[in-house]
């Protein structure tokens, strides 16, 4: 059974291109086109990790930490963030925030898959 991850995000485009790159490397992803389409489908699904696409401007979706860290079904599974250019302050902003990690986009396919390795459940692959 293949790792299950959830991408939220408003970019079509996006969403197609990490669905597709997880696809290609194994995992089982779930899309979700906003945050709250997004807790819903997690507290369904259960994902083993969640990809968190954010634009530059997009402040509500930092509010999703506070809100998955409330529910307990789902408080316990890694959130990622995708970020536009992240450097070291705004990685370890999302880190004091409660977010597992952050990729810097763009990224390279071998980062972004060795960042969502480093976060998924142990022994099951």
């Amino acid at each position: 059974m293949p790792y299950k991850i959830l991408i939220i995000g408003e970019d079509r485009g996006n969403l197609k291109l990490y669905s597709e790159i997880l696809s290609l490397n194994g995992y089982e992803p779930l899309e979700a086109k906003s945050v709250f389409d997004g807790i819903r489908l997690a507290m369904s699904e259960k994902p083993h990790l969640i990809l968190l696409d954010i634009e530059v401007t997009d402040l509500k979706e930092i509010e999703m930490s506070k809100i998955m860290k409330s529910e307990p079904s789902i408080r316990d599974i890694p959130v990622i963030v995708l970020y536009p250019f992240a450097t070291k302050w705004t990685r370890k902003r999302f880190l004091e925030l409660g977010f597992a990690d952050c990729i810097a986009k763009p990224f390279g396919i071998h980062e972004f898959r060795r960042i969502i390795n480093k976060h998924l459940p142990k022994g099951r692959r």
